[in-house]
């Protein structure tokens, strides 16, 4: 399922960053300053560190931040944004009776990346000339349309979940060297434990929503295992969701409603389209349809907003797409 390689394979290709996922990383080098308001610039020291890793084995990056809140997310949020509050009370705490090492590990905790420090880090891209768009909202979504419309080869992610937007293959726990592991989607078949070939793919994103997922907690002991088997038996929503009604303690009507649309986040998640420039989703919506029936994945607003080139560090109201001369479509938006 996971092969070990190496980023110079992908030589002469492109290749797009979950920009985030390093910002992350990034930051736990330097948490404690940040959550302090300490000036610092490590993390985009450390982030275009990386960048030129890629650039120096022929790798062209293309960089995409996350935007806005995605609606059905909004309750992941929240929990997170209380569990960073509450370990940055426990790491003043800390820091008070002169714990320093105890105060940095929850420092680390509760570090979150600002649209500030993600316009910071664009600025350093500018200077370099490398590409980059800001999603409308998750990057997730906007990775999987970059890639599936040919705009990527692959996608360097910490995430595995972006099989689930139905990337063909994500680079995962890339270091300093430039070391990391392939997955693609045509091997998770060879899992051992499960067997996904008769799965299709829509089979398979109910598997990982009735697991547990941004959009979604799982319901109590339905781990992936089980819900493979679930999913297996049953195959269609409306045959897994009729069963779990009769069988599942936990499950309630508001589940249902959720299940489909955690199901459709994933299929139609609102996204930017370079040779359009404007909003699309992800995958075309069912005849009949529009964004307005879709709100939960992403609404649309006015396309303009998505050709502003970011200011101030506005990162979750603007969208924007830097030309590089690797990029074989090229956009800049002033």
């Amino acid at each position: 399922m996971v092969v070990q390689t190496h980023i110079s394979a992908y030589k002469g290709k492109t290749v797009a960053v979950d920009t985030y996922s390093w910002l992350h990383k990034a930051c736990c080098a330097c948490a404690a300053e940040l959550c302090q308001n300490i000036e610092t610039d490590v993390y985009v020291k450390f982030c275009m560190t990386r960048v030129q890793l890629l650039v120096s084995h022929g790798v062209i990056p293309l960089m995409v931040f996350d935007g806005r809140y995605l609606p059905a997310k909004e309750a992941k949020e929240k929990q997170r944004a209380a569990s960073r509050s509450y370990n940055l009370l426990q790491a003043q705490k800390l820091m008070k009776i002169g714990n320093l090492s105890g105060a940095d590990k929850l420092f680390q905790k509760c570090v979150d990346v600002t649209p500030a420090m993600a316009h910071r880090f664009i600025r350093a891209l500018r200077k370099s000339n490398i590409s980059y768009i800001v999603a409308p909202y998750e990057a997730d979504a906007q990775l999987a349309y970059l890639a599936n419309q040919g705009y990527a080869h692959a996608v360097i992610t910490e995430d595995s979940d972006l099989l689930t937007f139905g990337v063909k293959e994500v680079l995962l726990k890339m270091d300093k060297t430039g070391a990391c592991q392939s997955l693609r989607m045509s091997r998770v078949n060879l899992l051992r434990t499960i067997n996904l070939q008769s799965f299709t793919h829509e089979m398979f994103v109910m598997m990982c929503v009735l697991s547990g997922c941004d959009y979604l907690a799982s319901l109590r002991g339905m781990g992936l295992k089980t819900s493979y088997k679930v999913v297996e038996a049953h195959k269609t929503e409306e045959s897994i969701l009729n069963s779990l009604s009769q069988t599942h303690q936990n499950f309630s009507p508001d589940y249902r409603q959720s299940f489909h649309q955690a199901v459709l986040t994933f299929k139609h998640q609102t996204v930017f389209c370079p040779k359009l420039k404007k909003l699309v989703p992800l995958n075309p919506y069912p005849q009949g349809q529009t964004n307005a029936d879709f709100a939960f994945a992403g609404p649309f607003f006015d396309d303009q907003v998505a050709f502003k080139t970011i200011e101030h560090g506005n990162v979750t109201n603007a969208l924007s797409f830097a030309s590089s001369p690797a990029t074989a479509d090229k956009f800049h938006f002033n």
